[in-house]
């Protein structure tokens, strides 16, 4: 997973995270595809990055983390991903604390999916 600006989205890549407007109201949801098309109705819904599946080009990284290769399944991130949302309902359109809570979700994620990968 690697953040993009919505700029750099191309057709075929797909979202592994929720996109939110600036109101906090889901766009898109995890494993949606996305298209070039998207970029100014994004823009215009005050969204500026976008979480995509796939590792970043830029990083030298082939160590892989436990975990970072491990699908949880979807009744689970699912049910982690409300859990975060609900403890960041009244943040309101704080840019800052939309970053944040977007880090607590792939940081929580990621956590979960290492466990889950050594059962």
């Amino acid at each position: 997973m690697r953040t993009i600006s919505v700029k750099e989205i191309e057709d075929g890549m797909v979202a592994a995270a929720e996109v939110l407007d600036s109101r906090g109201g889901v766009l898109l949801n995890p494993g949606d595809g996305l298209r070039k098309s998207y970029i100014p109705k994004l823009i215009g819904w005050g969204v500026h990055e976008v979480e995509i599946e796939g590792d970043d080009p830029a990083t030298d990284a082939p160590d892989k983390k436990p975990g970072e290769d491990v699908r949880l399944p979807r009744e689970m991130e699912t049910r982690i991903i409300s859990k975060i949302t609900h403890r960041f309902e009244m943040v309101g359109d704080d840019p800052l604390m939309k970053r944040l809570k977007r880090l607590s979700q792939k940081h929580v994620l990621r956590r979960t999916a290492s466990k889950y990968a050594l059962k």
